[in-house]
């Protein structure tokens, strides 16, 4: 299985897909007049254990950037001009947190059924907020990496009443059966197809609305990408895209316009790094961050805004999330600390998750942790950026550009 890199893609071949993330600088831009996005953002049923509780809901975040907005972006560098979030439960901490869309770029409306409605229910109304003609449905939990340009031509050219984005991995080998292709959670729909779901009741669209198509004669295409998109849908999955997108996020930061890279890290311009601290790798430091004298930060790791980092602590392979303490002489190694934890000076957490200052949950089965390390080499070989050792501390206090390193914290 092969993870696709956010750049770097090879040139097309005449029958294969040219992907890139959150942008289609590969092909020239389709047009997508007429057509709505609809972004299926609480459908996803996530699991309900210890990491599943913290790791849940379309604003979870990833290399300092929501998980929504990954498909909203991908969206809006295709000229998508609306898109309707079905969010159910998180709709009002969507609308809080991404509005109505800028003025003059995507417009962002919001649907909450009254009752459960399934994907399919759920697109069928948010298709009737709108006029358009043809919808993008995309699972919000997927970080995209298609042609955008390549799907609509293909769904036009095919004059298809649906048209499911599939993928697979033709350079898996050892399979009895073939190549095998599955699902990708993206859809193209003409309007009479969603509109024809039922008004009432749970409505599914692979094992629901697509055979029913197809039953009735409408023809439903097959649009083949070779590769798999990330996805996040529970802790395994949440840890390795995590550090394919810290290391991507260096090399193409798309949704760090304000970060500055120093080293192989990119740093807020408000993050304070002591001038002996040491950062190794691929890390993002956020508003405010402050690494404090002697620590160590290797990568891939994320710290969230307002995060210390004590005195001679280590932090290793680990995503904190914003307003942490990590104690004086404390290690994190391969965690996750939710908003507001707070590491005890002196302690050490391995394979752990901190939430909301409590004591860590009880480390995730062995197999969750091998499904994870198996996703990560899955990413890497897939051409994802890989972290390099080096420090980041004395000679880079010399050119810190938008980062401040101070000699002291006080």
């Amino acid at each position: 299985m092969t993870f696709l890199p956010l750049n770097g893609f090879p040139p097309a071949s005449a029958d294969d897909e040219s992907l890139t993330a959150g942008g289609n600088a590969v092909r020239p831009m389709r047009d997508a007049r007429g057509v709505c996005g609809i972004v299926l953002a609480g459908t996803h049923h996530w699991g309900d254990g210890a990491f599943e509780r913290v790791l849940r809901g379309p604003l979870l975040p990833i290399a300092h950037t929501p998980l929504i907005e990954y498909p909203l972006q991908w969206l809006r560098d295709a000229g998508i001009a609306s898109v309707v979030l079905c969010a159910n439960s998180a709709t009002q901490s969507l609308r809080t947190v991404l509005g109505d869309g800028a003025p003059g770029s995507m417009s962002l409306s919001y649907f909450e059924d009254d009752e459960p409605r399934g994907p399919a229910g759920c697109a069928r109304d948010a298709a009737l907020m709108t006029s358009a003609s043809t919808f993008i449905v995309i699972e919000g939990t997927i970080i995209p990496t298609l042609d955008f340009g390549a799907l609509i031509d293909a769904h036009r050219a095919s004059q298809a009443t649906a048209t499911v984005v599939v993928e697979f991995d033709r350079r898996r080998r050892g399979m009895a059966s073939g190549v095998r292709r599955q699902p990708a959670g993206i859809y193209v729909f003409e309007r009479e197809a969603l509109t024809s779901v039922a008004q009432h009741g749970y409505q599914d669209i692979k094992e629901g609305l697509l055979g029913r198509l197809n039953g009735e004669g409408e023809h439903v295409a097959m649009h083949e990408v070779h590769g798999l998109s990330a996805k996040v849908l529970d802790y395994a999955s949440y840890a390795a895209v995590s550090r394919w997108l810290v290391s991507s996020s260096i090399e193409r930061p798309v949704f760090l316009p304000n970060y500055t890279r120093v080293g192989e890290g990119m740093f807020h311009p408000s993050a304070t790094v002591h001038r002996s601290a040491s950062i190794i790798g691929p890390v993002l430091l956020g508003e405010g961050v402050i690494v404090e004298e002697g620590a160590i930060v290797v990568g891939p790791a994320s710290v969230g805004a307002r995060s210390i980092i004590a005195s001679n602590a280590i932090v290793s392979r680990s995503f904190i999330w914003d307003d942490c303490v990590i104690g004086s002489g404390s290690s994190v190694d391969s965690s996750l600390l939710a908003d507001r934890s707070v590491v005890v000076p002196g302690d050490q957490l391995k394979n752990a998750t901190v939430a909301d200052s409590s004591s860590p949950v009880e480390p995730p089965p062995a197999d969750v942790l091998a499904a994870s390390i198996a996703l990560d080499a899955r990413m890497r070989a897939g051409g994802g950026a890989e972290g390099r050792r080096s420090s980041v501390s004395g000679a880079v206090g010399n050119d810190v550009r938008s980062a401040r390193i101070s000699e002291s914290l006080t």
